[in-house]
């Protein structure tokens, strides 16, 4: 029962607060859906607007660093694993290559893993080799345990540190996660964009034979 109501009090800025958990996927359209910021929590978040007004990244215009034809970046982790720990490099030479830009704090990465399993699945041995390339933030013991958990098959790094979310991350101009990148056989950036669509990139780079 509300006994009485001052409509004169002061509203607390923390009434109109939203908090939300780590891995929480956030778009910010405050300067125009030309240039939206995305970003995933990478902590449990109490006010979402003060976190995205502390982010440098989202002062930057989104202006990938590489473009379709482009050499790609060096694709150099501090580390190579898979679900038993660390790993030589796999062979890349040649090949056509996806980058799955992910992490195990990211919640849609996580939920985009059935995909990108049953796409490793289907390709092995087809000239398509599937990296995913975690973010800087990981250590080796923690993703090779997730790797193992969830029995992850494909070839895995680390990122090296970085601005962002790592050293590569950045040179691709990769702000959100998931993300993803496509190489062709000459080693040029082909596609840079989402999973889905970048897998249908890589597969008529297949057909091109």
């Amino acid at each position: 029962m509300i006994e009485s109501i001052n409509l004169d009090a002061p509203i607390p800025p923390d009434s109109f607060a939203v908090s939300v958990p780590a891995g929480v996927l956030f778009l910010d359209n405050r300067e125009g859906r030309d240039d939206t910021y995305r970003g995933v929590a990478r902590r449990t978040v109490t006010d979402v607007v003060a976190y995205a007004d502390a982010d440098p990244r989202r002062y930057k215009p989104f202006v990938p660093p590489v473009k379709a034809g482009m050499p790609a970046p060096a694709l150099e982790p501090i580390a190579w694993l898979d679900r038993d720990g660390k790993v030589p490099p796999p062979s890349l030479t040649g090949k056509v290559v996806l980058i799955d830009f992910w992490g195990i704090e990211c919640g849609p990465c996580l939920a985009q893993l059935p995909e990108v399993r049953e796409a490793a699945e289907h390709f092995t041995g087809k000239g398509l080799v599937i990296v995913g390339l975690h973010d800087s933030s990981g250590t080796l013991e923690k993703v090779a345990e997730f790797a193992a958990k969830r029995r992850l098959t494909w070839p895995l790094a680390i990122d090296r540190p970085g601005e962002g979310f790592g050293a590569t991350f950045q040179a691709y101009g990769v702000r959100s996660i998931p993300s993803a990148a496509v190489l062709d056989r000459q080693g040029r950036v082909a596609f840079l964009g989402r999973f889905t669509e970048a897998l249908a990139k890589a597969a008529s780079l297949l057909e091109e034979e």
